[in-house]
């Protein structure tokens, strides 16, 4: 079959050709308008974008005062004698502290023995010392290396930054979380100590900052205790600066530190009776008292003079008894003090509490009089407030445990000491 075609002039060219070129000349001017005519359709695709909407501002409540009149409003971050100069790094969290107070949320009252906060962070406020509990090997070579502690609690080195702020109602710590051990977020409490925890993420760092948001101001401290594989962050109500305050430390305390026993009586146990009696006397004395510990739990040796001296104390007593080993005919008190203070001339010192503290139990108990015994203790050396540590009595001795264990010679044990502490805080008044 013949190709038809179709004459242009003197040349023939076939029919197809010319349909060809047709087409291609149809395809080419289609393609140069959707070039340079808008397409509706393509407007409506960008006309359904969302807008994006700006991050959620999340210190909007906090931030806010930044708008007010300096000279109407308190100033930021500087409302507490005991704020510094502040670290920088919690400006998001800062407000004047009756904004503070106006934004919290109300308090459930709530008492726990244990609270997740995150992964291994745990929350106890069933205590007088509340306790933020990081479960984890810690120290140098750990996962969580906040603080680095010796086996006795001793601060070898501290790996933080910590800030008061909002008139010392909030506290805030920056540190390297390098195994991302605790989950950024905002964690209510809502107790009657704490509202919230806020641990916060640094962009394009393994830093994390954790912000305390309190109901009353406290005051913190941190320690690693090895054994436990833990760090510890405890918190004390910050204390009246119109009173005096004393620290008891009841010695010894939790299943790894009971000080010895008999007949499944513990020494720990005999020093917390006495101490909580103690306690409940100076209730009535215009002074502040605290304790290391008001329940059987452990507490590292240096960590009772770290939580004595947060809480500013006048004066520190220890509460403890003896268990001889190898002879049971050892009785009768004794009260310690760091040899340092013998060549102090302060009116009440180490020395000075021990000798009213050897006379007011020896007197008011009716114990064996030793006398007081001067040696070397490290963590009173380390510390300024006055300390000296009562050992009431032998429970290997029949004598003394027979008496310690009554019920009326802790009572009177305990006033002798409330009375050689009332005493004391006089001296030093004077």
């Amino acid at each position: 079959m013949r190709n038809k075609q179709i004459k242009i002039g003197k040349i023939s060219v076939p029919l197809a050709a010319v349909v060809a070129a047709i087409v291609l000349v149809v395809l080419v001017v289609g393609m140069i308008l959707l070039l340079t005519i808008p397409s509706d359709s393509t407007q409506d695709i960008t006309d359904s974008t969302p807008t994006p909407t700006p991050a959620a501002d999340n210190t909007q409540d906090v931030t806010e005062d930044l708008t007010t009149d300096d000279s109407t409003s308190e100033p930021q971050g500087t409302t507490a004698p005991w704020e510094g100069t502040g670290t920088g790094l919690f400006e998001d969290y800062k407000q004047t502290e009756s904004d503070y107070l106006a934004g919290l949320e109300a308090s459930t009252g709530l008492v726990f023995a244990d609270k997740t906060i995150t992964g291994p962070m745990v929350y106890r406020n069933d205590s007088i010392r509340k306790m933020f509990t990081i479960n984890g090997e810690c120290g140098v070579n750990g996962f969580f290396n906040l603080v680095e502690c010796d086996d006795f609690t001793k601060i070898l080195s501290v790996n933080y930054t910590e800030e008061y702020f909002n008139g010392g109602y909030c506290y805030g710590m920056s540190f390297d979380d390098p195994y991302e051990m605790l989950t950024p977020g905002d964690y209510t409490i809502n107790d009657n100590w704490f509202e919230h925890v806020i641990i916060q993420a640094v962009p394009d760092t393994t830093t994390k900052l954790v912000i305390f948001r309190c109901r009353v101001p406290m005051v913190f401290v941190t320690v690693a205790r090895n054994a436990e594989a833990q760090t510890v962050i405890s918190a004390y109500e910050r204390p009246d600066p119109a009173k005096q305050v004393v620290f008891i430390d009841p010695y010894y305390g939790g299943v790894n530190d009971l000080g010895g026993w008999r007949s499944n009586i513990s020494i720990c146990e005999l020093n917390l009776n006495i101490s909580l009696r103690t306690n409940s006397l100076l209730s009535n004395e215009d002074c502040q008292v605290y304790l290391s510990r008001d329940k059987d739990e452990y507490v590292g040796i240096w960590e009772r003079v770290y939580l004595a001296e947060a809480v500013e104390a006048d004066l520190y007593v220890c509460v403890t008894h003896v268990n001889s080993q190898t002879d049971n005919t050892l009785s009768g008190t004794t009260v310690v003090y760091d040899s340092a203070e013998d060549t102090s001339d302060k009116a009440l010192n180490g020395k000075s509490l021990a000798q009213i503290l050897q006379q007011k139990i020896t007197e008011g108990a009716q114990t064996k009089d030793n006398g007081v015994l001067s040696m070397g203790i490290s963590p009173y050396r380390y510390t300024s407030i006055p300390s000296a540590m009562a050992q009431i009595g032998y429970i290997s001795c029949d004598e003394d445990f027979f008496q310690l264990i009554k019920d009326d010679f802790q009572y009177n044990v305990a006033v002798a000491i409330k009375d050689a502490i009332v005493e004391a805080l006089e001296l030093q008044d004077n």
